[in-house]
């Protein structure tokens, strides 16, 4: 697991699970970036890295408190980083991009919100046609991923 902080934006971080095979997974989370990736290095690494089998399901469960739903801080920003990345990871085992294996798209644009990216960023990306589509579809039942341990 490797963590990135940018230093034109210091509130992002970027999550990178590297697998054995040599894949590289993509999460990031925004707001508070310094306690987030605290608690991914300290924390969530240990539980994704000893994982059999680290599906964005498997690890979503294992990655809850025992008391649940905790809000919105550095934990539940860092494990929504790790999903990202584990998606990404199930795309690229599927070899299909993650549109697809959420269902597929059901439009051929959606709105951009902009939160953090800066001004401009929303009519650069509406100008250059970057939009997409997204739905909902279970993953396959055989995908397994396996993270390697990397700083």
């Amino acid at each position: 697991m490797e963590t990135i902080r940018p230093r034109i934006q210091p509130n992002l971080m970027f999550l990178r699970l590297h697998t054995d095979d040599g894949r590289v997974g993509l999460g990031e989370a925004f707001f508070g970036a310094r306690a987030v990736e605290a608690y991914i290095h300290e924390s969530a690494a240990e539980v994704v890295l000893q994982a059999e089998d680290a599906t964005p399901e498997a690890m979503a469960q294992a990655l809850t408190p025992y008391l649940g739903f905790q809000g919105a801080g550095a934990e539940v920003r860092g494990n929504a980083a790790v999903d990202l990345a584990l998606w990404d990871l199930l795309g690229q085992y599927a070899g299909l991009p993650l549109a697809a294996l959420l269902g597929g798209p059901v439009r051929t644009s959606v709105p951009i919100y902009n939160t953090c990216a800066g001004l401009g960023t929303s009519a650069r990306a509406r100008d250059s046609g970057r939009t997409t589509g997204v739905s909902r579809m279970a993953p396959p039942s055989n995908a397994r991923t396996r993270i390697s341990r990397r700083s």
